[in-house]
């Protein structure tokens, strides 16, 4: 996991601040946002549609939120899953969320939501590593997505996890992305983050799934190395309308591949300049 290093100027409740603006840093040309809100569970309620990622293969993936945090309509592929759901607030950490899926009454999975601060845009993640992005009020069919659908300036929250999601650490965080090789047939596009106090430079950004639902894989690297010679695996999900993408970044997959978040951030970023 990431060792952080906060500004007293971050020292602040529900309201946050870019990192690099709080500690005065140029060295990347992030936009400074306004304070970000926080989300209660009542502004979920709707339905929600996106793409699910089971490690393998990327699906449509919708449900239905009641004001109380009550799911009910999960649906894969537009296949009904007989799932229903109670979602809690996490209120440790903002825009932030825990969950749990039953079927015929017995619990299936748990996990936790992250949220954007309009409520409108999702990132989801179960106790079996499986991850979505799902936007609220969103239909389908999913749009055609493109490498270049990942460049620009992208702001919001990451979170650590523990395997239980019993506990939480907020970090602030923020990503730019350009191509590097535009040209086909292996378009490739880079991106330098700030995770918290952690640069990340985030190389050989790629379209991944073969069905071009939104999902881009590359490798990235921590400068201060987290654990020294971090070399890793990282995922992003665009949402439908291709605003918001839903980050997970692992120093080792192979965990996370079997349902260990440990590791591994989770990011929920909204996208701030083409």
């Amino acid at each position: 996991m990431i060792a952080t290093r906060k500004c007293s100027s971050l020292l602040v409740s529900a309201s946050v601040v870019v990192l690099l603006a709080a500690c005065g840093s140029d060295d990347n040309d992030f936009t400074q946002e306004p304070p970000r809100a926080d989300v209660n569970l009542d502004q979920l309620a709707g339905t929600w549609f996106g793409t699910f990622d089971d490690k393998s293969t990327v699906r449509t993936f919708e449900f239905t939120v009641d004001a109380a945090g009550g799911m009910t309509g999960v649906k894969l592929e537009g296949a009904d899953q007989g799932l229903t759901g109670s979602i809690t607030k996490a209120t440790e950490v903002p825009r932030a969320f825990r969950f749990a899926l039953a079927s015929g009454g017995a619990q299936i999975a748990t996990g936790m939501m992250m949220v954007d601060p309009a409520g409108a845009h999702m990132l989801y993640l179960n106790e079996h590593s499986d991850f979505g992005v799902l936007q609220k009020g969103a239909t389908g069919p999913l749009p055609t997505y493109a490498l270049t659908d990942i460049d620009g300036a992208w702001s919001g929250d990451t979170l650590q996890t523990a395997p239980d999601f019993t506990t939480f650490a907020h970090l602030d965080s923020s990503a730019q992305c350009a191509p590097t090789d535009p040209a086909p047939p292996d378009p490739t596009s880079q991106c330098t983050a700030m995770i918290d106090s952690v640069t990340r430079v985030i190389s050989n950004v790629r379209m991944d799934d073969p069905a071009g639902r939104g999902r881009f894989i590359s490798t990235f690297t921590n400068d201060p190395a987290v654990p020294p010679g971090d070399f890793a695996v990282m995922r992003a999900y665009l949402s439908p309308d291709k605003l918001f993408a839903a980050v997970w970044a692992c120093s080792d997959f192979r965990p996370f591949s079997t349902g260990s978040p440990e590791g591994c951030d989770f990011s929920a970023w909204t996208k701030t300049q083409p």
